[in-house]
């Protein structure tokens, strides 16, 4: 068929592609069944304040140290810096609310 379609191998790799797109789609809606989930790293004061700021909520680094007084929230200190879980504070920032 190639001889009398120049374009098939072009369209072979085309599907070859489209194949590869379609298959990493599933992967990430479907992940495979007994695949360990990620880990959520610790992020220190400066960065929870801002990625809660770019979600419209203010946060303030006093706060973060009153949630863990307080048992709301953990922290892991890390070269010296406390480190948090953006999970846990939107958590506690959304039963605030």
């Amino acid at each position: 068929i190639a001889e009398h379609f120049p374009a098939a191998d072009d369209l072979l790799d085309l599907m070859q592609a489209q194949e590869r797109y379609i298959a990493r789609a599933i992967a990430r809606r479907y992940p495979p069944v007994g695949k360990q989930p990620r880990i959520e790293q610790r992020q220190n004061s400066t960065v929870i304040c801002k990625m809660m700021g770019q979600l419209g909520h203010t946060i303030t680094p006093e706060l973060l140290r009153k949630w863990v007084e307080r048992g709301k929230i953990t922290s892991a200190t890390v070269d010296g810096r406390n480190m948090y879980l953006m999970s846990e504070v939107l958590r506690e920032h959304r039963r605030q609310d």
